[in-house]
């Protein structure tokens, strides 16, 4: 199944938008492209997690999630469960994030790896750490991280809350940016029965 042209995906567990997917049926996989003429790259979403890059490869088990790949100029930013308005980020040339039952369990970070993660201590903010290295692995229990590997030169940064409290969008990768452009089931739902009442 190929769609091109302003395409907007939506499942109960992710959406997109972008200008070319095909979906293999058989291998179970999503491949999602960038415009070669505009450079817009695909966008996608899945929980409270915002990826781009200039492609993105789903793999699907029995229809859940098993694996995404997003390939080149990869960027990927989750919103931190205790604040509205800080983003966990981390950018790299290809960044792969293996799931089990829809959960994150780990993240391979390969080429370039920068990364911001926030620091909380019993749901209490406490600073953030800013991290480089060429590659690097984060490993997930419940969505938190619990184990992080950095590979050549590695190089972290502590910044204690008392700097980045009310400073928060000071404290960016150059990839940074929120899409609001984010597909909703209604919107879809509501866009096919126009097109449909004016065929």
């Amino acid at each position: 199944f190929i769609a091109t042209d302003s395409v907007k995906v939506w499942r109960s567990d992710f959406a997109s938008v972008n200008k070319r997917s095909i979906y293999y049926r058989d291998e179970e996989k999503i491949s999602i492209f960038k415009d070669d003429e505009s450079k817009q790259k695909p966008i996608l979403w899945f929980d409270n997690s915002q990826m781009v890059g200039d492609t993105v490869l789903v793999f699907l088990k029995e229809n859940a999630i098993q694996k995404i790949d997003v390939i080149q100029n990869a960027f990927v930013l989750s919103q931190n469960e205790y604040s509205s308005f800080r983003y966990d980020q981390v950018s790299g040339d290809t960044i792969y994030l293996h799931f089990n039952d829809s959960s994150l369990v780990r993240t391979e970070i390969y080429g370039k790896m920068l990364s911001i993660y926030y620091m909380y201590e019993e749901g209490e903010p406490s600073g953030l750490i800013q991290s480089s290295a060429e590659d690097a692995i984060l490993y997930f229990e419940d969505n938190e991280i619990v184990n992080v590997k950095m590979y050549r030169s590695p190089v972290s940064e502590f910044h204690p809350e008392k700097l980045i409290k009310g400073k928060e969008l000071d404290f960016t990768l150059p990839s940074f940016i929120i899409y609001k452009n984010k597909p909703q089931k209604e919107e879809l739902i509501k866009t096919l029965v126009q097109r449909k009442n004016i065929e």
